[in-house]
């Protein structure tokens, strides 16, 4: 947790006030055995720890992560271990994606091929918590005042 703990120390403002206060994880999953199958260092244990402490550093930052619904040996278990870390945490954004085969990957040749309409089914049911998600951790930022850094406007509205 050294380089974790520096890191959110950072962006808490010893940073001088020039990190932005939003991270984005490549999470994917919060199953143990499809992050070993995707070859992934650590498991959802240590996910859960880090978010754990970025949380209790940084009760306001942004939290957004990519999922995957739909990798070839998923079990339902393992698509619930998913939506359990994402509804969990204060995620405000998610990058909900599909598994697609692609040729010359490990994974095109992994065992368990998804069928595409349980994957479909899957990744609705992440999209849906996690709008669920964003919902309650914007609530938290009712009354606040913040910083925010313009991304585009959309019909007269600014959004960052």
């Amino acid at each position: 947790m050294t380089d974790d703990a520096a890191l959110f120390r950072l962006a808490a403002g010893s940073g001088g006030g020039r990190l932005c206060a939003f991270f984005h994880l490549p999470i994917q999953s919060g199953s143990d055995a499809l992050l070993a199958r995707m070859g992934r260092p650590y498991g959802a244990a240590r996910i859960r720890a880090t978010l754990d402490a970025l949380c209790v550093a940084l009760p306001f930052c942004g939290l957004g992560a990519d999922w995957i619904a739909g990798l070839p040996g998923e079990t339902e278990a393992d698509a619930e271990a998913t939506r359990r870390l994402l509804a969990d945490y204060p995620f405000t954004g998610a990058h909900v994606f599909p598994y697609s085969k692609r040729p010359g990957t490990p994974a095109a040749a992994f065992p368990g091929q998804v069928p595409s309409e349980r994957i479909a089914t899957r990744a609705a049911a992440l999209r849906a918590v996690a709008a669920e998600t964003r919902r309650l951790a914007l609530r938290r930022f009712l009354g606040r005042e913040l910083c925010v850094i313009p991304e585009r406007t959309r019909t007269g509205r600014c959004e960052g």
